[in-house]
């Protein structure tokens, strides 16, 4: 369960950085 977890907020974090690289892209 932990480690579904930590994949999970990987994912995440994955998820939540390519769409702030996406924005800044769009600022840019």
């Amino acid at each position: 369960m932990v480690a579904k977890g930590a994949h999970h907020r990987d994912y995440i974090g994955c998820m939540v950085k390519h769409f702030m690289n996406k924005l800044h892209a769009c600022s840019s």
